[in-house]
């Protein structure tokens, strides 16, 4: 496993900054990204440095800055809460949160995929190896379905005959 890593970063490359010879460590966070770059990196720009250089240009501008905030995988409740509260203490017209592994074409946790618990590897295999695009169709399609098994369950059928009035739209 490890060989193969080291073999895969040295061919198709580390997609990142981090550890290249001759880079001072000072000079990194001008080239920090929204997220983590490739499988090593470590190094992202803060939740508050997204709000921060909104603010900076908000003063400027007539409506809303359309900017995400990103947030790790790892962010709370509470992470959102406070980006939340400092964008309004800075004045900010609107904000967008996206935390990572949010998203349907992303990995999904596995039951969702999976008719019982015994299907969950087989479904995540068969997952993983189709295209993008069709995960995210094979995704959206199952979520579908268990709302409309919801719904079927949970439905309440009309008497065949109800008690009322017809009357003339005026």
């Amino acid at each position: 496993k490890k060989d193969i890593d080291a073999a895969n970063i040295h061919v198709c490359g580390a997609m990142t900054l981090e550890g290249a010879p001759f880079l001072k460590a000072e000079h990194l966070p001008v080239f920090d990204c929204a997220s983590p770059c490739g499988k090593i990196g470590k190094r992202s720009l803060s939740i508050q440095s997204h709000i921060l250089m909104m603010a900076a240009a908000q003063p400027f501008i007539s409506g809303a800055i359309s900017k995400t905030i990103n947030m790790p995988n790892e962010a709370t409740v509470e992470d959102a809460k406070n980006a939340y509260m400092l964008s309004w203490k800075l004045a900010l017209k609107a904000n967008a949160l996206y935390r990572d592994g949010s998203k349907l074409s992303q990995p999904l946790n596995a039951s969702l995929l999976a008719d019982g618990e015994e299907d969950e590897d087989e479904a995540v295999e068969q997952l993983i190896a189709a295209p993008a695009a069709q995960r995210a169709v094979q995704v959206t399609e199952k979520i579908v379905e268990r709302v409309i098994e919801r719904l079927y369950r949970d439905r309440e059928k009309l008497p065949n005959r109800r008690k009322g009035y017809t009357q003339k739209a005026v």
